[in-house]
């Protein structure tokens, strides 16, 4: 639906619409469409809309699905590589204890050899999955935003809706510094 038919809607039906937006400019919006309320008339007279710059937690939701992604197959990968060599090593080595080690000078060894490899394999993707886990962790961003230029911008972005329909676009700033 067009802004115009959700003003309609939210007069009408005398309820609060909320929905994210996109702009021409790519830039993503929380739209909040309240009725305005006429006490003496008993009747919705209006709305007032507000627009919450919402971009960064877009951005923010892509990139983390993103992430999520890469982490699935790397482990996907790591299953399927490694863990069932892993697993045949290991019951290599419980098959090799029961060996009688009779004659077998460096059977003791060579067992340690095998398992001290699969001590070190484990380390390995232990590691590996520790600091590709430790790169990717979140960091907030600190950023200051002019609201005067985030209300125009909406304002430029809706010119030709606003415009058609006659809507009076009014926005004030209180500061509670």
């Amino acid at each position: 639906p067009t802004i115009i038919e959700n003003i309609k809607h939210v007069i009408r039906s005398g309820r609060i619409l909320e929905k994210e937006i996109q702009t021409t400019d790519l830039k993503w919006y929380q739209m909040n469409v309240l009725p305005y309320y006429v006490k003496k008339e008993n009747k919705t007279n209006g709305v007032i809309i507000t627009f919450i710059d919402i971009t960064s937690r877009i951005t923010d939701l892509k990139e983390q699905e993103k992430m999520i992604a890469e982490h699935e197959l790397l482990l996907d990968t790591i299953s399927h590589d490694i863990k069932n060599p892993l697993a045949a090593l290991g019951m290599t080595i419980q098959l090799l204890r029961r060996v009688p080690e009779k004659g077998m000078d460096h059977f003791p060894e060579l067992l340690g050899n095998v398992e001290s490899s699969l001590n070190k394999v484990t380390e390995i993707i232990y590691d590996l999955v520790q600091s590709r886990w430790s790169k990717h962790r979140y960091q907030a961003e600190e950023e200051l935003l002019d609201l005067q230029i985030i209300l125009e911008d909406v304002r430029l972005a809706l010119a030709p809706q606003i415009q058609e329909s006659g809507v009076v676009f009014n926005f004030k700033i209180h500061l509670n510094v």
